[in-house]
């Protein structure tokens, strides 16, 4: 009889610790409060937002000035190349000068290729800033070209300056 009887109190007392260990789980369950994803979306995600905003920024001021350094190159190499074809530089402005170099030359070469929109009314090479590319052929032999930059001011091309030349 005394081991029915301790058999039914350990059983009890088992009983008891399930339900407290249960009690508390749900007792530490509402302590926690709960997670706010309003809060994750501030947190985090605008602020990472406005980081990518600005690095698209700094992405596309990158892209152009890579893009108007190329076309500078791209241009004193086609002038290079109309000197050793011809011994001499085209004449006249620069949309003259850009004519030339497409094709209206006297055997129809073809020195440098522009698309329509990036030629202005004037018929001058201009770079993603609007402004057109400055040619100077003094010296036909090594002839320069520079964009005015994101500044949209022809400072000559001097060191310091945010002009893009083909010469450095």
């Amino acid at each position: 009889m005394q081991s029915l009887y301790r058999s039914k109190r350990l059983a009890g007392r088992r009983r008891n610790r399930t339900k407290m260990k249960s009690n508390r789980k749900s007792s530490n369950q509402e302590q926690v409060a709960p997670f706010d994803l309003g809060v994750l979306l501030l947190a985090i995600i605008v602020p990472l937002g406005l980081l990518l905003s600005l690095r698209d920024t700094n992405l596309h001021l990158h892209r152009k000035l890579y893009v108007s350094k190329a076309h500078t190159e791209l241009l004193s190499s086609a002038l290079r190349g109309y000197w050793e074809e011809y011994h001499a530089a085209p004449g006249g402005d620069a949309g003259h000068v850009l004519n030339t170099l497409r094709g209206e030359n006297p055997r129809k070469i073809v020195f440098f290729a522009a698309t329509a929109s990036s030629v202005n009314s004037r018929g001058e090479f201009v770079d993603l800033w609007g402004t057109p590319y400055h040619i100077d052929v003094s010296r036909p032999e090594s002839p320069r070209v520079w964009s005015c930059g994101p500044n949209r001011r022809d400072e000559g091309g001097a060191d310091g300056t945010d002009d893009i030349v083909s010469w450095r």
